[in-house]
């Protein structure tokens, strides 16, 4: 499967097994180390974001319950001093 390379712009590069081999032997060592840094620093990132919306997801829940129970809270007052 060709692996997919934005400019950031509207341009787009696709390339090849191949190729990527090609570019990789031509790769001098700081390169290779910074490409693995990268590819770590990617996979931390994923991970860290993947954490972040679980967190807001549980967040959102947890306001949501509370504001319920507030309106309850109010209802039950609502009742007591209504009867």
């Amino acid at each position: 499967m060709p692996e997919r390379h934005t400019t950031g712009g509207t341009k787009e590069f696709r390339y090849s097994k191949e190729d990527l081999e090609r570019i990789q032997r031509t790769d001098t060592i700081r390169t290779r180390e910074f490409k693995e840094a990268l590819r770590t620093w990617r996979a931390h990132r994923g991970e860290e974001r993947r954490l972040a919306e679980e967190f807001r997801k549980r967040r959102r829940m947890i306001v949501i319950i509370l504001v319920l129970l507030a309106i309850m809270l109010a209802m039950l007052l609502a009742l007591r001093l209504f009867s």
